[in-house]
Formats: structure tokens, C-alpha cells, sequence
């Protein structure tokens, strides 16, 4: 996970190591604006949001390299554009325990 986006960092944008640390906390932080959203919509789910905060997620998770999450983003959207909300429900559920795992490997 935070191994990858290291990988990613380094390898496709040659990042040197003194950088890294920077973009990891803006991952994070960006990673924790869209789940705080996400999180608003666990009750009654606007669909038309949760598209929203999906495809802004989908964005930079793929600029990070973080594949597990961007998948994660893509089957909440998916979920939202049927819409279903339980598939909606179980979708925030897994990026928040993603989000979580990804706070623990970073350290923070």
C-alpha cells in the first residue's frame, strides 16, 4: 500500500527520497477530505455526490499509484450510478478500512 505509492513515486515520477514524505501527506489528507465527505453519505446516500467524491478520489489515487483504493473508488461509482445503497454503504465501508490501513503503515 504505502510501500506501492513509494514504488510509484520513485519509479514513474523519480521522485528522490527527501520528497517522498511531502507526498505522502498530501495523499493522506486528500485521502481524509474524501472520506470525511463519503462518510456524510453513509445514511442516506446521495448518489450524485458520492460520483463526485468518487471521481475526485479516482484521480489521485491513480496519480499515487495506490491501486487498491482507486479500484475501491471505481466500485462505489459504480455502485452509486445504479444507484444502490447498500452496494453504496458496503463500498464507503471498505475505503474507510482502506483509508485506516493506509494511516497505520504510514505511521500517523
Amino acid at each position: 500500500m504505502i510501500t506501492d505509492i513509494v514504488n510509484h513515486l520513485k519509479d514513474m515520477l523519480e521522485l528522490p527520497d527527501e520528497e517522498i514524505p511531502e507526498f505522502i501527506d498530501t495523499f493522506l489528507v486528500s485521502l481524509d477530505d474524501c472520506c470525511e465527505q463519503l462518510k456524510t453519505e453513509m445514511e442516506n446516500p446521495d448518489f450524485s455526490a458520492i460520483r463526485i467524491i468518487t471521481h475526485t478520489l479516482s484521480g489521485f489515487t491513480a496519480n499515487m499509484g495506490a491501486e487498491d483504493l482507486l479500484a475501491a473508488a471505481k466500485e462505489l461509482n459504480a455502485a452509486a450510478k445504479i444507484p444502490d445503497a447498500e452496494l453504496c454503504r458496503q463500498g464507503i465501508a471498505a475505503i474507510l478500512a482502506l483509508r485506516e490501513e493506509y494511516h497505520r503503515q504510514a505511521g500517523r
